[in-house]
């Protein structure tokens, strides 16, 4: 009986933080857009580009590539083989 005394103002104080929690996600639009997230993953992803090749940087308004810092095509060194 002595329990009772503990755990129903504990169940009532979960209560109403689960209630405030729910207010605060439908003041906040958590629940706006629900068919979004569950396509998010069948999307492609964006191309990546590939290690190794040369970037390209805008610098003055004008696209200008950069090499590889080890000099080499393709992004290897000689010492690295």
């Amino acid at each position: 009986m002595n329990a009772l005394l503990i755990l129903i103002p504990i169940s009532l104080v979960l209560a109403v933080v689960a209630v405030g929690v729910f207010f605060w996600a439908v003041n906040h639009a958590q629940f706006e857009d629900l068919n979004t997230p569950g396509v998010l993953p069948l999307l492609d992803d964006p191309p990546s580009e590939p290690q190794g090749q040369a970037k390209a940087t805008e610098a003055g308004g004008q696209s200008v590539l950069s090499p590889d810092p080890s000099g080499q095509p393709g992004g290897r060194s000689e010492s690295a083989l």
